[in-house]
């Protein structure tokens, strides 16, 4: 098995039977639950993608993005 820490995610891959355990870190479980500021309301990063960011204009999703991983 071989663990990579991205800071947000902790993936472990075995590479026996090809496959991966995600892991959302304390750093990244704190970063989905902030509300961003650049849409202006009080939903959060998770309640945001689970509404999907195709309905958002592209720069308020790019945005988004840069705003989730400072």
């Amino acid at each position: 098995m071989h663990q990579r820490d991205e800071e947000f995610i902790r993936v472990i891959e075995d590479s026996n039977n090809d496959s991966y355990l995600v892991v959302i870190s304390q750093k990244g479980l704190q970063a989905i639950n902030k509300s961003p500021s650049i849409t202006g309301d009080k939903k959060s990063f998770k309640e945001i993608f689970n509404n999907g960011l195709s309905s958002l204009p592209f720069s308020v999703a790019s945005g988004l993005m840069t705003e989730f991983f400072k």
